[in-house]
Parts: structure tokens; C-alpha cells; sequence
């Protein structure tokens, strides 16, 4: 049931601007994703992981908290990794400040999701 209601809400990004994006695990292994070709998936949560990951220790190591994301702009889009929570990590590539918006309101109910199991 949770796992059908993550994938329903990646599947919905798709109408806001989201060019591609995935729930994957702290480990990289994805978990839900669409908008990916199956060739590339594991590299893109290996890498999306990673990145937040990173940030993370970053963050933790300069005792500032915990970024609530991570975001790379460039003129064809804006990559974004949002932890959700100590076991997976929402990465995705959006169109515009829009999408990014509606990624936002998402990934606030996909915390609800993950935090009523």
C-alpha cells in the first residue's frame, strides 16, 4: 500500500515539470522511480544518494544541522536530492522553479507516507 501510494505521487510529478525522479534507498539502491531509462537507473540513485549523502557530512562535520536538500542549477534544468528521512532520499530532475515548487509539496506528503509505516 505505501509502496503504491510513493509511486502513484513520482508518477504525478510528471504533470508539474519533472523531467525524471526516483525514491531510492541511503545505500543508492532505487526504489520508485520514473522518467528514467532502465540502462541508467542504478547509476542515477547511486550518484542522487551519494550526493546527499555527502552533503550531509558536510554540513554535520561544519555542526551547522542537516541541509534540507540538495540543489544543481544549470540552464537545461534543476537537479534536486531531498532526504526523506534516516532511510531513503528523493532525487529529482525538474524543468523549472515551478516543478520545483510541486516537488516541495510532494515530498512533504511522501514524508507522511514514509512516517505512518
Amino acid at each position: 500500500m505505501v509502496l503504491d501510494t510513493l509511486r502513484s505521487m513520482v508518477q504525478e510529478l510528471k504533470n508539474f515539470g519533472v523531467e525524471m525522479c526516483a525514491i531510492v534507498q541511503r545505500n543508492g539502491r532505487p526504489v520508485i522511480y520514473d522518467g528514467i531509462d532502465g540502462s541508467v537507473v542504478d547509476t542515477y540513485a547511486t550518484l542522487s544518494a551519494t550526493i546527499v549523502g555527502a552533503s550531509e557530512v558536510i554540513y554535520t562535520t561544519l555542526g551547522i544541522g542537516m541541509p534540507s536538500g540538495v540543489f544543481v542549477r544549470s540552464e537545461g534544468g534543476i537537479f534536486v536530492g531531498i532526504p526523506l528521512g534516516r532511510k531513503a532520499v528523493f532525487a529529482a530532475v525538474v524543468k523549472n522553479e515551478e516543478a520545483l515548487e510541486k516537488v516541495y509539496e510532494y515530498v512533504a506528503r511522501m514524508k507522511e507516507v514514509l512516517e505512518s509505516v
